[in-house]
């Protein structure tokens, strides 16, 4: 289990009759057990200051220039207990018998049976570990123009203050548990991360099949992982409208950005969902090029929102976006456990996702029937049935093939040598050996309509 425990203080302070502050602070603190109910480690210390002044600067309601500022920590999920801090075993292996558990002799390369056991003592934790945190900063204006009319804008910064991620290059020999892998603030200098310093030894492995530096080099040999990055920026404009008593919308616009090296909690890159233990830093080799535009950025995003309400019964709603596409990256493998992890060029620097736009409809109807008011609906979604790609195939070398001819120029580099029939790629010079390679994976869904039956009384 982990046990969680709160407390906040906040006040208002009304400076004049058009000027409002507030004040908070918020305490928070963690304790996570491992599977023998013993203290795995703690979180302590957690204070979250926040701060918000509002200003009707024309003194009628009519207007709100506002700021604030806050620290924001997280709170670790379970899955951390379970995956480092209990005796678990889990096995995977590949066959094609859906009620067999024995491995099938014919399973291709890097398919072989993968066995991953835990333990209580689970991994070993930095001695002076803190928790995760996030800072935000907003500042808006919003004014009413006519009693029907509103525009508002808004910006905003967020940028990530500190993460609890592991290392896995340690020296298992000589590392307490017995373990490869140890619980740290990436970035953190001196005894707060003990990789950096060569506490527990590192292995050394570059995941070049043709190297020879693959085994535990023994203490003294570790490498600094730099500190965790992700900062958004963004600007949005809102604007509302009231047509008549029965028609509203609203159209808003949002120009933003999301850099960094580290896209959160789950590992968007490849949709792991590790929270603490995800595989950004793993390796220090994961780090190259990991710096870029993040997963989930999106430099332009539009929406309409509007809604007609029919003094006789009928109601309708429509909803239209339109959004920049996600960026790619060129994805390397590493070794049989670590088929993606590697960025073999600048991270988000590989193309976007197409822009994708979509358009949704909803329809009712009232009927009054005595005491009971029966509705029909309909639902209209994705109607233009656009069926953007929302993911890709980035796995350039998923099957870990490098150029082995040491005759050839491109000798060591991710990838085949080009024989004509496939694209070079312009980071390696070589070609992908993935023939799904920059293929779409998930795309937007199908135009979908849907109906509905509701009774009220």
């Amino acid at each position: 289990p982990t046990h969680r425990y709160s407390g906040f203080v906040q006040d208002q302070w009304r400076i004049t009759p058009a000027l409002t502050a507030n004040f908070g602070v918020r305490y928070d603190a963690e304790q996570l057990y491992n599977g023998l109910d013993q203290t795995a480690f703690k979180l302590n210390n957690e204070w979250a200051p926040r701060f918000g002044v509002t200003w009707d600067f024309t003194g009628d309601g009519t207007s709100k220039l506002y700021t604030s500022a806050g620290r924001f920590y997280y709170a670790i999920p379970t899955d951390l207990n379970v995956r480092v801090f209990t005796a678990n075993t889990a096995i995977v292996t590949w066959n094609y018998d859906p009620n067999s558990l024995v491995q099938a002799p014919d399973a291709p390369d890097g398919r072989s049976q993968l066995v991953q056991a835990g333990s209580f003592a689970g991994e070993p934790v930095d001695a002076g570990i803190k928790a995760s945190y996030q800072d935000e900063f907003t500042v808006g204006v919003e004014k009413a123009i006519d009693p029907t009319l509103s525009v508002g804008l808004k910006g905003t910064y967020r940028s990530l203050g500190r993460t609890i991620e592991d290392r896995c290059d340690l020296n298992y020999a000589t590392n307490p548990t017995g373990s490869s892998c140890a619980l740290m603030n990436p970035g953190a200098t001196g005894p707060e991360n003990p990789g950096a310093t060569g506490a527990y030894g590192s292995c050394n492995n570059s995941g070049n099949p043709t190297a020879t530096d693959n085994g535990c080099t023994g203490p003294g040999e570790g490498v600094a992982i730099p500190r965790a990055v992700r900062i958004f920026k963004g600007i949005e404009l809102v604007v509302r409208k009231q047509f008549t008593n029965e028609i509203w919308a609203q159209l808003s616009y949002l120009g933003s950005t999301l850099t960094g090296n580290y896209s959160g909690a789950i590992r968007e890159a490849s949709g792991q969902t590790d929270p603490g233990i995800n595989a950004d830093y793993d390796y220090a080799a994961f780090t190259h090029n990991s710096s870029g535009r993040l997963e989930l950025d999106r430099p332009n995003q539009g929406r309409l929102d509007a809604v007609y309400n029919a003094p006789w019964g009928l109601s309708a709603g429509l909803q239209f976006y339109v959004r920049t596409g996600t960026p790619t990256s060129v994805d390397g493998y590493y070794n049989q456990f670590y088929t993606t992890e590697l960025y073999l060029g600048q991270r988000g620097y590989a193309g976007r996702l197409p822009t994708d736009y979509e358009m949704n409809m909803s329809l009712g109807y009232n009927l009054n029937v005595g005491p009971v008011t029966i509705t029909p609906q309909f639902y209209a979604f994705d109607l233009l049935n656009r069926q953007t790609a929302t993911s890709i195939d980035q796995n350039f070398n998923v099957n870990g093939s490098f150029v082995t001819d040491p005759t050839s120029p491109l000798y060591g580099r991710p990838g085949v040598i080009p024989d004509g029939t496939c694209p070079v790629n312009s980071i390696t010079g070589t070609c992908s050996d993935n023939p799904n390679y920059r293929k779409t994976l998930t795309q937007t869904g199908a135009r979908q309509f849907r109906f509905a039956l509701k009774v009220t009384f």
